[in-house]
Formats: C-alpha cells, structure tokens, sequence
C-alpha cells in the first residue's frame, strides 16, 4: 500500500467528494500509472481551506474524456483525463474545512509539494505525522482507516470498470444519456470519440423498469449491447418484464447476477497479472 497527497481547490474538492474520483494531467500520468487499488489518500484543498481535509483509498481507475469539474465545463475541454475512483474513509464537513482542515505547518510536507497535485508520501514518518495530527484533530486512531462498507452497487460498478480497463476499453461511470437526462451506470467505449459499445446498468433495489429503461434507450440510441446486473433473486422478475413490457429488448439484453459479475472480475484480474507478470501487457 502507497500513501498519496491529492492537492485542488476547494471548488474542485467538493465535486470530487460528490463524484468519489479525482483527476490528474498528461503531466502527472506516471503518478497514475503508480496507482493501485487500497492505496491511501489525502485531500488537500488549498485557499481557504489550506490544508487536508479528508482520507480516502483508492478504489479504480481509468481514463475519461468528459468534463466533470467546473473548469474543465467552462472551457469545454478535459484537462484532468487520468482519473481514479475514490472510497472517502472519513472528510470533514464542509462548513469546517477552514477552521479544522490538518495545515502544512504541522506536519513536514512543504507547500510546493503539495502544488505538484499529486505526490507520493515515501516517509512512513510523514504518514506517521498526518496520521498523529487527525488523531489530535479530528478523534481518529493512528494507523485506523475508518471505512463504510461498500454497497454491492458500488462494488459492481467498481468492478465492472477495472473488467473494462483490463480489456482496454474507455471504462466510465454514470455516462449521461441526453434524450431522456439519465445516466447509465458504466459504460465502455473503444476510443473516444465513440459511442459507448456495452452499457451496464446495476439494479441492487429501486425500480427495475427504470434500469431496463436506461438500457433500452442505450440500445436505441447508439446501438450499445445492453447488460443489466442484479441479484439472483430478482432474475424472474427481469425475464418477466423482458418477456412483457420491454420485449423489443429481450434477446437483445444480456443479465448477470452480482456472483457472475464477481467471477468474471476475479478470472479477468488473475489473467491481467500474469500478462503483467510475462511482460504480455
């Protein structure tokens, strides 16, 4: 496990939080690159907060061509494309950031470091530091990483991105879809400027007909392969409204359990290493 500084605005922090990822530049890609899941992170946000103001770990990652924070909107373009998922182990509420946020005076990081956006914590007596100051600061026991459980639904969406990245596609999250103002959960593209190729949508609760809804304006509007993912339980359900209402799609969508979803992950994973290991990748 690697410790990680993330510095930014206070503006771009408080959508990353929103969104669980962060994004670093063509400049930093071999920090990304570096990057692996379980590693620890830090957010720094500068003025006026000045200093950190949250732990999280890092859950995925992938390369994405759309804009997500402010700045990128405003000038239409993406100027953080190597981004990475994100679990938020514990952030201070927004309206402390100032007043209780971890300075750079106390622990022994210096300032233009933490400018570079990104920067490796090599000192285990640097995490040490940070971690001693949230304990005082913020009622947090040194060395703990306090953690929610993920969600099965963040799970499969985790993991249905690093499946897609392990077969280089575009993997992406809650891809807009324009005609009806929805977002479809993941999506993987081949290139950019493509169309999503497969649309995946999660259904871990809530309303069934509304995920086969998004799937099927996917398959409508860009002829993706649509694929719904849920639990065991609720595969008669699926098949009858496949069979009924949203017939138009029924040989068209592809359903998986969550244990498939979870197989799949596990074999593709394994496979991705020893091309790793045999130099293949």
């Amino acid at each position: 496990m690697e410790n990680w500084l993330l510095s930014g605005t206070v503006e771009n922090w408080e959508r990353a939080i929103a969104d669980s990822t962060w994004g670093v530049t063509e400049k930093r890609k071999g920090s990304w690159e570096q990057i692996a899941k379980g590693d620890q992170l830090f957010f720094y946000a500068t003025l006026p907060a000045k200093g950190m103001v949250g732990i999280g770990e890092v859950m995925s990652k992938f390369k994405q061509d759309k804009p997500l924070w402010k700045e990128e909107i405003q000038e239409n373009r993406v100027k953080w494309p190597y981004r990475f998922e994100f679990h938020t182990s514990y952030v201070l509420s927004r309206p402390d950031w100032e007043s209780k946020s971890i300075k750079l005076a106390d622990i022994p990081i210096t300032l233009k470091r933490a400018r570079a956006g990104i920067i490796r914590l090599r000192r285990a007596g640097d995490v040490v530091a940070i971690l001693e100051r949230a304990n005082s600061s913020w009622g947090l026991s040194l060395g703990e990483r306090p953690k929610k459980s993920p969600t099965v639904h963040g799970q499969m969406i985790e993991q249905l991105l690093e499946i897609g990245g392990f077969d280089d596609f575009i993997a992406e999250k809650e891809y807009s879809l324009p005609d009806i103002k929805e977002r479809v959960d993941v999506v993987w593209r081949r290139v950019p400027a493509s169309v999503p190729t497969f649309a995946f949508e999660v259904h871990i609760g809530g309303n069934l007909d509304q995920a086969l809804t998004k799937l099927k304006h996917a398959y409508d509007l860009w002829n993706s392969n649509p694929y719904l993912i849920l639990e065991q339980e609720e595969k008669d359900k699926a098949e009858s409204l496949l069979t009924g209402a949203f017939h138009q799609i029924r040989d068209k969508v592809i359903v998986m359990t969550t244990q498939e979803v979870v197989e799949l992950h596990d074999s593709q994973e394994k496979d991705d290493g020893l091309k790793r290991r045999f130099g293949l990748r």
